[in-house]
């Protein structure tokens, strides 16, 4: 699902599609930019959510309050399990 507010680049589900011929892929999800800032993460997703060992959420890309510039740091297939 897209919300009514997002600017996609070209050909960036292929690359989303992509990623599951590899065979210890189970998920994806894309980053997401700031559509004012777009050298930034947009605060909502960042590079992607997690839960830490104690259950706590957090983004990749954000710290608290603030947002990092992308700057292809989180450009990985980070494990989860």
């Amino acid at each position: 699902f897209l919300n009514n507010d997002v600017k996609v680049e070209k050909n960036w589900l292929h690359g989303l599609n992509s990623a599951f011929n590899e065979d210890e892929i189970a998920a994806v999800q894309p980053k997401l930019r700031s559509l004012n800032q777009p050298d930034y993460f947009e605060y909502a997703g960042a590079a992607g959510g997690f839960i830490d060992k104690f259950g706590y959420t957090f983004c990749r890309g954000r710290i608290f309050d603030e947002t990092e510039k992308d700057e292809g740091q989180y450009n990985d297939s980070p494990n989860l399990f």
